[in-house]
């Protein structure tokens, strides 16, 4: 499983290149969506999400074609979906909240990994997360209508998919302040 994704990061640009045609493209997302759902590691996720971000900024640079770019995004998107799905199953440091006794500090367990243990930032889980709780259906419909539009983006997915919290009839912003005008 390791393998498929370094695999896919080192000729993620060469199978971009040679899919000049259609038809190519169309069998190379195949086999890159095939091997993001057999990736069973947040390392690999992450190698795939980081590989397509550079691919992304490199094809912007060389004037590739939207299609192309937007095909890039895909693989994108869906890897860190996949990362949020494994995130969730993870059992991971929760950290010392709540464990200080009496003016000595405890360490946090040793046996469970961090999110930097990982190799994951706060913002990258949480966007992670936030992606893959959106339901399958919702993300199929998203990738569908832009792709055609030629702009998906993980970002672009994430807002577009964000629920408002609410406490009774109040709402609270996005921003994490209340605002007791709505």
């Amino acid at each position: 499983r390791r393998a498929d994704a370094e695999l896919m990061g080192r000729s993620l640009y060469l199978q971009f290149r040679e899919a000049a045609m259609p038809s190519n493209e169309l069998v190379f997302l195949d086999k890159a969506t095939e091997a993001i759902a057999r990736v069973a590691i947040i390392g690999d996720a992450k190698v795939i999400i980081d590989q397509a971000a550079a691919i992304k900024l490199f094809a912007a640079k060389q004037g590739w074609s939207t299609a192309q770019k937007t095909k890039i995004c895909e693989i994108e998107l869906r890897a860190t979906i996949r990362l949020g799905e494994l995130l969730k199953e993870t059992e991971r440091a929760t950290g010392t909240a709540g464990r200080f006794t009496g003016g000595s500090k405890e360490e946090p367990p040793a046996d469970k990994p961090t999110l930097e243990d990982l190799g994951v930032t706060k913002k990258q889980s949480a966007v992670a997360q936030q992606a893959a709780a959106v339901p399958a259906t919702k993300r199929e419909e998203y990738i569908a209508d832009h792709t055609a539009k030629g702009n998906v983006s993980v970002s672009g997915f994430v807002k577009e998919n964000a629920k408002k919290k609410t406490v009774g009839t109040k709402k609270l912003q996005t921003t994490g302040r209340f605002d007791p005008a709505h």
